[in-house]
């Protein structure tokens, strides 16, 4: 059975016979709903009852009429806003050595929600709405999903967007032969997209059909709710594939650009501009009201912005005196973003191994005056394992601040006021504020804290390094698509082969000596099949030797993801958190704000909901001088 993700027009529905019984002649009572869509959002119901009495052919007919809200997933068409003024929105960029080819980024960029679009969108939340497909649909079971793609939808050359130039798409951005990206975990969900990937499979078990010009069904290993969040990422954005063949070294330049989302390439120079100008053939005919963007490469500086030279800009190291200016402190918004920085734990360094001694660092940090005052109200407090803006969060789960108990589990542990514990040290490349959790840590819990601060070649052999090895790791991450998973099941707390860091922190130093040497054996392998089985291999081996409480957190994700049921699911994302706030998995520390100044004469622009500096689409927005 299908669940609808978007009212179409309803038809006529036949309610039924209804006979009544009495002495007399028995009526014939036939009751018929005739639905007519009347508004973008509202219905008019006209309910026609009519009666015919058996003994006297008498006929009457009572219309009633009413209204009545039909759900939809759409995003309202407002009225066209008016506009006055230059249609030209001009801020910083940032595409040095970037690729304008989704299948091969290494990261987002502020451009690239607005010259590629996917089967969805994304709202001010970070939630999907329709993009290129008007509606979808998933199965009961969550595995499959139909997309119906717009019937205006078009290049910005005039071809129509088909289901087929998704298949086309996908397939080519996945292909084994092609440099990997950082984005594959958009397309992996989809059932052979692993295999297919890693050479393992074969581009016709890709479970994506083209059953027709505008329907295209996509089929999953596994339900994954968050699978239309997926679908506004650039990677899945369809591609057009006659460029593409004709000039594939230079079709990403004006001069061959084509491409289906709201804005094409006018102009683009490395370390100086990148300009945008509307795609004529958008499905949205209205739409985008600005004439032009103008991205200036390099960074423009606060001067700029106060000189009108641009119209969104970054307070930067400023943000003191921009709160203070009368004027500009109307023109900042600040929120909080989806990330989190956190310190990893050895579990298997010195002093590490005990829970105890692991939950009494984790209660030793004032985290609010830690962003109140040294981040200078840039984060939030934050001692849980998601971000706080993040859906699911269970924020009852959080290590909060508790010196008195800290001090006590130190000592039930051994270590009264510090006294033993082996010298204390920090790694970082200058994140996650070490100056504040040493004097933090030295004072509440008595020990000695060391720093070591290197460069990032550095930072990742010392990390995991045997010899002398350090027990606290610094690092920061943000969310890709607003949903758990990814930090959870696919990402930064996970067994995932891009990460693995569940068990490569919470490992016996015996256990995690055997995994380097396997590690070590996977890099050097030459023969791509081989390295394959060698990878699945010593993901089986994870699984069965890392600790208990891991294996149980593996196994309480890895359901949480197949899991179809909106309910079920919370409850496994609950349990999740659950167990590494419990064994200390980290040391969570904040969430950080974003900071952006915009002009008064900006208006409709769309934030992206996980980090909110960052514009999206730019194709609602307009000037209103």
């Amino acid at each position: 059975m299908m669940r609808k993700m978007l009212s179409g027009l309803l038809t006529v529905v036949i309610l039924g016979t209804l006979l009544a019984g009495c002495s007399q002649p028995t009526p014939e009572i036939i009751t018929k709903i005739e639905t007519v869509v009347v508004e973008k959002e509202k219905v008019v119901e006209k309910q026609v009852v009519s009666t015919v009495v058996v003994e006297k052919p008498v006929q009457q007919t009572v219309v009633v009429e009413k209204e009545k809200i039909v759900e939809k997933l759409v995003t309202p068409t407002p009225e066209p806003p008016k506009l006055s003024g230059e249609q030209v929105l001009r801020l910083t960029g940032s595409c040095t050595g970037c690729s304008l080819d989704p299948g091969l980024q290494s990261h987002l960029l502020w451009q690239d929600y607005a010259l590629y679009e996917g089967l969805t969108r994304l709202d001010e939340n970070a939630q999907a709405v329709p993009g290129l497909a008007e509606s979808w649909e998933v199965s009961a079971d969550g595995l499959v999903y139909t997309f119906h793609i717009r019937p205006n939808a078009k290049f910005s050359n005039g071809d129509p967007v088909t289901a087929q130039d998704f298949v086309w798409t996908w397939t080519r951005n996945l292909d084994p032969n092609r440099p990997g990206n950082s984005y594959d975990f958009v397309l992996t969900p989809i059932k052979g997209a692993t295999a297919w990937m890693t050479g393992a499979g074969k581009a016709e078990d890709l479970g994506v059909k083209a059953l027709d010009d505008h329907t295209l069904q996509v089929t999953l290993e596994a339900p994954f709710a968050p699978f239309p969040n997926l679908m506004a990422m650039p990677m899945s954005a369809p591609l057009h594939r006659k460029t593409l063949e004709a000039h594939p070294d230079d079709w990403t330049t004006p001069q061959y650009w084509v491409s289906a989302g709201p804005w094409i390439l006018e102009d683009f120079v490395e370390k100086s501009h990148l300009y945008l100008k509307p795609n004529p053939h958008y499905y949205a005919p209205d739409r985008p009201y600005l004439k032009k963007v103008e991205f200036l490469m390099g960074g423009a500086s606060l001067l700029a912005y106060e000189n009108d030279e641009i119209d969104i800009g970054d307070p930067g190291g400023e943000i003191d005196r921009v709160r203070r200016d009368p004027v500009l402190s109307k023109q900042l918004v600040e929120k909080v973003r989806s990330s989190e920085v956190f310190w990893y734990i050895n579990h298997w360094a010195p002093g590490m191994e005990d829970v105890r001694v692991r939950r009494a660092f984790a209660l030793a940090i004032d985290r609010y005056t830690l962003c109140k005052t040294v981040a200078n109200d840039l984060c939030v407090p934050n001692g849980g394992y998601l971000p706080t803006t993040m859906p699911m969060r269970a924020d009852e789960l959080d290590y909060g601040y508790d010196p008195a108990l800290a001090k006590q589990l130190m000592a039930e542990a051994g270590y009264p006021d510090g006294k033993g514990f082996p010298t204390v040290t920090l790694l970082t490349r200058g994140e996650g504020w070490p100056e504040f959790l040493k004097d933090q840590w030295e004072t509440n819990l008595g020990v000695s804290v060391l720093i070591e601060r290197v460069e990032a070649g550095v930072f990742v052999q010392r990390r995991w390094s045997f010899d002398n090895p350090v027990q606290f790791i610094a690092q920061s991450w943000s969310s890709s698509y607003n949903d758990p998973a990814q930090w959870l099941a696919d990402g930064i707390f996970s067994f995932n082969p891009s990460y693995r860091t569940i068990p490569v922190y919470s490992m016996t130093l015996e256990k995690r000596k055997q995994f380097a040497d396997m590690q070590a054996a996977v890099d050097a392998e030459k023969d791509a099949a081989k390295k394959t089985q060698m990878v699945l291999d010593l993901n089986n081996w994870i699984r069965e030797n890392t600790v208990d409480w891991a294996k149980e957190y593996d196994r309480v994700v890895e359901q949480s993801r197949v899991t179809a049921d909106p309910t079920k699911r919370a409850e496994l994302i609950h349990e999740a958190q659950k167990i590494l706030i419990d064994n200390v998995f980290a040391i969570p520390l904040a969430s950080p704000k974003a900071a952006i100044l915009v002009k008064p004469w900006v208006k409709g622009l769309i934030f992206n909901g996980l980090q909110p500096n960052i514009p999206m689409y730019y194709d609602t927005a307009y000037i209103q001088k």
